[in-house]
């Protein structure tokens, strides 16, 4: 981060010597690591969310956000504070739109030179038609690289980085190159909402996705309302955000904060003389391998053709239930117990299922209604954390190293 922060200079030379005091503020509370957001627009929510860090970097090509922050930048001279609300323009029912956030500096700033930034720039008009038609509608010359803003909400003071840079542009220029430790990569509304961008930065096959995947510096967390189901990289929900509180995501779907390529999965077993139950925390998608042949696989998820046939290849009979949540766990039991006599199989493998208690999975032989326990072994794959809360202590916890998707 230093050597990043050394490399930044001032838009207007009058401002050189304020910019160095903020400047090792910035080393300062970047110790916790860093919030980056692609495709950001202004969105304001993750200063009230994601309290942990004091450092956001926002990455958008838009340059009419640069025109738009430039605007308030010129009125600050006037009034010692402004309102972030003039930038980000929220809706009047969202209660986190910035309108009580206080910008106390703002700084346009520059980190390239300008042969540098012609060479940046052209590479960015490379990646997409877009760019250039958004750089060519704007004179980008008359506008800095960045800004630098010190906002304040409440007692709470932190740095938000703008730079008018593509999100892949982002990171080989300036996040990988610098080696800056990210703790939060922010991925809400990008490519299938209001992000702007031409891609869906949550798919593996992205440009976007493949460039992080390659990178050095990777995420510790990915965070994201969209298409989650289909990345094996997304590994166990540490938390998952309410769609009041974050109300402006893709189909205002809730946030999910996901651990990224995560290195071990938990799992959580559990025996009787008659059968036996393993709780596995980990995303279901990178766990196919270990759904064993001759079972049963029941799942609400959208499974892709290639890991249909994956499946189908070790003779895994494959039940999509869309309303697998519906119902007690206890009358799902029974629902299983009478799939595996149906199918003849005595194992199964499946996403969560039932609501409410989970006690019954301890003693699934008494929710039956009579019936043979047919089920000899069940594998639950679960992602958030919290699930099974009310059972995992009274089971036997393990630890799995996962290789095929770390290494």
């Amino acid at each position: 981060m230093e050597a990043f922060i050394k490399k930044i200079y001032a838009y207007n030379d009058t401002e050189k010597a304020e910019l160095e005091t903020l400047k090792k503020e910035i080393l300062d509370k970047y110790r916790s690591g860093l919030f980056w957001y692609v495709s950001s627009g202004t969105d304001p929510h993750p200063f009230y969310l994601f309290r942990d860090v004091n450092v956001f970097l926002y990455s958008d090509y838009s340059q009419n956000i640069a025109r738009k922050i430039y605007e308030v930048y010129s009125k600050q001279k006037s009034r010692n504070q402004r309102l972030y609300s003039l930038i980000y323009h929220g809706e009047e029912h969202d209660r986190y739109a910035g309108g009580d956030i206080f910008i106390e500096k703002i700084f346009p700033i520059n980190i390239f030179s300008e042969e540098e930034f012609a060479i940046i720039r052209q590479s960015q008009c490379c990646e997409q038609a877009r760019v250039r038609k958004e750089y060519t509608k704007y004179n980008i010359d008359s506008f800095p690289q960045g800004f630098i803003i010190k906002a304040v909400q409440s007692k709470y003071e932190f740095i938000i980085i703008f730079m008018f840079f593509t999100n892949t542009s982002c990171y080989n220029e300036i996040i990988n190159p610098f080696e800056l430790k990210l703790k939060y990569l922010c991925t809400v509304c990008d490519g299938c909402g209001k992000g702007g961008n031409w891609e869906c930065s949550n798919d593996e096959d992205s440009n976007f996705f493949q460039t992080i995947l390659f990178g050095n510096i990777k995420p510790r967390y990915w965070l994201t309302e969209h298409r989650w189901t289909g990345n094996r990289y997304f590994s166990t929900i540490d938390r998952i955000i309410e769609k009041e509180l974050w109300p402006n995501g893709y189909n205002y779907a809730k946030v999910k904060v996901f651990e990224f390529n995560k290195k071990t999965e938990e799992r959580y077993i559990f025996e009787t003389d008659s059968y036996k139950l393993s709780l596995i925390n980990y995303n279901i998608l990178a766990c196919l391998d270990s759904i064993e042949e001759n079972s049963l696989f029941v799942t609400s998820l959208s499974l892709s053709h290639e890991d249909t046939e994956k499946l189908k290849s070790k003779k895994v009979t494959i039940i999509h239930e869309k309303k697998l949540l519906k119902g007690t766990v206890a009358k799902r039991i029974l629902w299983l117990n009478r799939l595996a006599v149906d199918k003849g199989v005595t194992k199964i493998a499946t996403t969560p299922f039932g609501s409410g208690d989970n006690e019954p999975l301890l003693n699934m032989d008494k929710h039956t209604k009579g019936e043979n326990l047919k089920i000899k072994e069940l594998v639950i794959y679960y992602m958030d954390k919290d699930d099974y809360a009310d059972i995992r202590p009274k089971m036997k916890r393990e630890k799995y190293i996962r290789r095929d998707f770390t290494d």
